[in-house]
């Protein structure tokens, strides 16, 4: 009997969880979400709260499905930027305001990266429908193999401020660690949410990043720098 007892408080937790989801997703059925452009639900949320649950429930993160997703990719990279998603390859949009994007930024949102050879893009995926994918991470090994990269750390405008970069890097680093004890970044000292996130995940600037990143706070000016973490010295 005993062992009985302790099977079903195992259970019953993860049962509530997913009978809340379902009702959250029935209740918001009726509810219109400007914000999500075309979405047919809005995010869930605990409805004793009024907030949004952890990502875990209703996010999952795992490397994309390539040729598959890339579409859907570039579609949630292109909410990063004020211009028209289906600009014409002659680089104006449907207006015909004339598109100018920086090199970095087209590869970016062509997803260039994720389709190569040594580079694993993360995804997170919304588990209600439409199924969007919600933000991207890509990792690759660097050149002398003794650590590995992550950049394009990006979740679109309408899924900010729910963990969800915070999940990417984590899955990242998980990634990273079955092959290296070394973890690096780019970040802009002016991207100070972004900074932010990889400090409390125990990113450092070292030496003369630490020197940049000192700058660009003074004085405002936005500064490349690297960060960089030591996976063998945390619990993943």
């Amino acid at each position: 009997m005993m062992t009985s007892r302790s099977n079903h408080k195992g259970v019953f937790p993860n049962v509530l969880a997913v009978l809340q989801l379902v009702l959250t997703a029935l209740v918001l059925m009726s509810h219109d979400c400007d914000a999500w452009s075309g979405y047919s639900l809005p995010l869930p949320f605990d409805l004793r709260a009024g907030r949004a649950p952890s990502p875990s429930l209703w996010v999952e993160v795992s490397p994309a499905n390539l040729p598959q997703d890339l579409d859907r990719i570039r579609e949630c990279r292109a909410t990063a930027f004020a211009v028209n998603a289906e600009a014409e390859e002659d680089g104006s949009d449907n207006n015909g305001a004339v598109v100018k994007l920086l090199k970095h930024q087209e590869s970016f949102l062509n997803a260039k990266s994720a389709i190569q050879g040594t580079t694993t893009c993360l995804v997170a995926r919304d588990r209600l429908p439409p199924f969007r994918i919600l933000g991207t991470v890509d990792c690759r090994p660097k050149a002398d193999g003794k650590s590995f990269i992550i950049n394009n750390v990006f979740v679109r405008p309408q899924a900010r401020g729910l963990g969800i970069a915070k999940r990417l890097v984590q899955e990242a680093e998980r990634f990273s660690a079955q092959s290296t004890d070394t973890i690096l970044l780019e970040v802009d000292t002016s991207n100070t949410p972004a900074v932010a996130l990889y400090q409390n995940s125990a990113y450092r600037a070292k030496g003369i990043y630490a020197v940049l990143h000192g700058l660009g706070t003074a004085t405002g000016f936005s500064l490349r720098m690297t960060m960089t973490k030591d996976l063998s010295a945390t619990t993943i």
